[in-house]
């Protein structure tokens, strides 16, 4: 509790400092507080960027592995529901890509924050400098790389399966 005297000075126990001062530390409490919260988000951002990748990758060993059975016994009779099964596994790894593209933007939206917070800008497009729009743009066209969810490339075009599986790890 702080005692005030105007023939004393400062309030005794209490700040000496301005109005200007208090709303100074509490504009600095407030952005330290904040820049905290964006490091958490942005920390599980990552966290689910990484699972969704190893997600993706996971179901694309399991493609190649059904695709490769599915090719090596062609010639015996062939049931449909392998083809049908690599249709469902594409569109999952189509699904899991989706979704990592998504947090890789979000991720870099929480970093465009955390450097407005940092510098104290109010302009989102101070922060987007040609080398961090040159990242975000080859880490969302490297990601998109998959085969597509179609049986019928899949089936007339054997070695471009391949390659986009390769193109994925």
């Amino acid at each position: 509790m702080a005692v005030h005297n105007s023939q004393l000075g400062p309030p005794v126990g209490g700040s000496s400092g301005s109005l200007k001062d208090k709303q100074n530390q509490a504009h600095a409490s407030y952005r330290l507080g904040f820049r905290r919260s964006l490091f958490e988000k942005r920390k599980q951002l990552s966290d689910v960027a990484l699972v969704l990748a190893f997600v993706g990758i996971g179901l694309m060993v399991l493609d190649n592995e059904i695709y490769t059975y599915s090719y090596l016994n062609s010639h015996a009779s062939q049931p449909e529901w392998s083809w049908a099964c690599l249709v469902v596994i594409k569109s999952l790894i189509t699904l899991s890509t989706i979704l990592l593209v998504a947090s890789i933007v979000f991720y870099h939206a929480r970093e465009i924050q955390l450097f407005m917070v940092d510098n104290c800008v109010d302009d989102w497009q101070i922060a987007m400098t040609l080398e961090r729009v040159t990242q975000i743009t080859a880490e969302i066209v490297v990601c998109l790389i998959h085969p597509p969810p179609l049986p019928g490339i899949n089936r007339a075009f054997p070695k471009l399966q391949l390659l986009l599986s390769l193109l994925m790890f």
